[in-house]
């Protein structure tokens, strides 16, 4: 819970805005790296009892793994670099990233936050939710 407060000192200093967007199904967004079978789900008609998952699902312990992966390889591929304090953290000279799950918050300059929001919409289904009135409780 520091990383979010510092991250929200930093934007009132600098006085930055700060913008809130959530990732609307995050861990559809990524294929397993390895092979995840799971028992047939109460329900399914079928005469396998198990089936090969192609993509992530919400309540895997790998599916937050993977997600962060893919994430964090889109945002590095973007020019920002991940602290290595809390990996949830990606930063560039005027950009600052928070990644909890699938909410985040951005702040930094203004232009360029906007345009780092349209490049995540692009490649992902991203909610802009404006201005961020709420994070974690905060």
């Amino acid at each position: 819970m520091s990383t979010p407060r510092i991250l929200l000192s930093q934007a009132t200093m600098n006085n930055w805005g700060v913008k809130q967007i959530d990732v609307r199904t995050a861990f559809l967004n990524r294929f397993f790296e390895d092979e995840v079978y799971i028992e047939k789900p109460k329900g399914v008609e079928s005469e396998k009892e198990v089936f090969k998952l192609k993509r992530a699902l919400y309540e895997l312990r790998s599916s937050l793994k993977c997600w962060n992966n893919r994430f964090s390889g889109f945002i590095l591929k973007q020019g920002l670099q991940r602290s290595q304090y809390d990996y949830c953290l990606y930063f560039s000279e005027d950009v600052y990233i928070l990644l909890f799950v699938d909410d985040t918050l951005l702040t930094g300059n203004l232009i360029k936050v906007n345009n780092l929001i349209s490049q995540l919409q692009d490649e992902f289904k991203v909610k802009d939710l404006g201005s961020a009135k709420c994070f974690l409780g905060i």
